[in-house]
């Protein structure tokens, strides 16, 4: 009796074993226990890599650095420059703004006084390398807060009957462009406080090779961008885009209206060697486009482009459909649908 009930028992614990044998040379998952909980967790890939308490799953699989991911700006440009609203427009002007397919926000026109102080049109914003105008940061901060939609923030320097390049000129001849100078830090302090990642360049009267270089080296030096925005004077600016460089000049705004209403884009990216960005001016009175003649016109212009942009937003305020801010940033992203990128 006694060999009959142990003889089995044996037979038993022999296939047990065997078995036991079998499933591990199968890849069988391994299981380890936490010692403060009943619950165990996988001790093994599936790859026959040991997990260590270094090296979790749920950690391998979080952001190695907590960095922001870059910005990417639009390779079709649909920009739109603004004057006073840019600086003290609030909700009012960022509400409109981020429904729209506008992707680039240029500031008009930052001036550049005698003695280096900078203004924002009449109001003073720089000063001895600070700010002073704390408003202006706070807008600004709205608008990146409120307009995902806009990837890049410009500063317009000039325009029309201004001496701000003729300034900047002095000012270059009497201090140089070291981060020492009053011209230095106080576009340092408006850069910071705009979030604004390029300056542009409006100038409609100085034309000074020499010193517009300097003045777009500094730019450069400061992290920022350079961007023309010419009318008229052609071998002045393509001069300028050699001396300063491709490489930091990343767009020219080509201006097709009022004094540059003349302006043929494709004699003008022939000239550079790439492609512009023409500009559009909206209604105004009795004069101006509507959006979808702007459309229209961008379309032909579609070869020798990379975008447009809209002048003014001061002057789009009190427009109505079918030519509203949003109409116009619409008229801009139509043409672009036509574009062949390489």
């Amino acid at each position: 009796m006694v060999k009959k009930r142990f003889f089995p028992l044996f037979l038993l614990i022999a296939l047990f074993l065997a078995a036991s044998l079998l499933f591990s040379a199968c890849g069988g998952q391994e299981t380890t226990t936490d010692p403060g909980s009943s619950s165990t967790t996988p001790a093994s890939s599936g790859k026959g890599e040991m997990t260590t308490p270094e090296s979790t799953p749920s950690e391998s699989s979080a952001p190695a650095t907590s960095e922001k991911t870059p910005v990417t700006e639009d390779p079709w440009v649909s920009a739109i420059f603004g004057g006073g609203p840019f600086v003290n427009g609030g909700m009012a002007v960022a509400s409109k703004i981020k429904d729209t397919n506008f992707n680039t926000m240029l500031i008009w026109s930052v001036h550049v006084h005698e003695n280096g102080d900078l203004y924002l049109n009449d109001i003073p914003v720089c000063k001895d390398g600070e700010l002073v105008s704390k408003s202006i940061s706070r807008t600004w901060d709205l608008f990146h807060a409120q307009c995902p939609n806009i990837t890049r923030y410009e500063i317009s320097i000039g325009g029309w009957g201004c001496t701000d390049f003729e300034n900047i000129r002095t000012l270059i001849k009497r201090d140089g462009t070291g981060s020492d100078t009053v011209l230095y830090r106080n576009f340092a302090a408006l850069l910071e406080a705009t979030g604004a990642t390029a300056v542009n360049f409006d100038d409609e009267s100085c034309y000074d090779v020499s010193y517009m270089t300097q003045f777009g080296q500094m730019c450069v030096a400061m992290g920022a961008k350079v961007t023309l925005c010419p009318y008229t004077n052609q071998s002045f600016w393509v001069n300028l885009y050699k001396a300063i460089g491709p490489e930091h000049i990343d767009r020219i705004y080509l201006q097709c209206y009022a004094g540059g209403a003349g302006n043929t884009p494709s004699d003008w990216a022939r000239a550079f060697g790439t492609d512009v960005i023409p500009g559009y001016w909206c209604l105004h009175g009795s004069e101006g486009m509507t959006a979808d003649q702007v459309a229209v016109t961008l379309k032909r212009q579609i070869g020798v482009s990379e975008g447009g942009f809209l002048w003014l937003y001061d002057d789009m305020q009190g427009l109505a459909s079918p030519n509203t801010v949003a109409d116009y940033a619409d008229a801009l992203v139509e043409a672009g649908k036509l574009k062949k990128w390489d």
